[in-house]
């Protein structure tokens, strides 16, 4: 799960930085590009959440079987 939400805010990333790139030779307005780069970074955030989580309930659950 963890390798999914980086490769998928590596990719939204990227996708945010070309088109904030391309805002300042064409007619796309640059806070499209903006928006997307800051709504990777949060998807980041809960991934990193989410693994945190996910990675204490393992423990957890693995001290109380022992």
């Amino acid at each position: 799960m963890y390798k999914f939400f980086i490769y998928l805010c590596s990719t939204i990333l990227t996708i945010g930085l070309i088109l904030f790139c391309l805002s300042f030779f064409t007619n796309i307005s640059h806070w499209i590009g903006i928006e997307m780069v800051k709504g990777s970074v949060y998807l980041f955030i809960f991934g990193l959440f989410m693994q945190l989580m996910e990675h204490d309930i393992a423990r957890k659950n693995q001290t109380e079987t022992a």
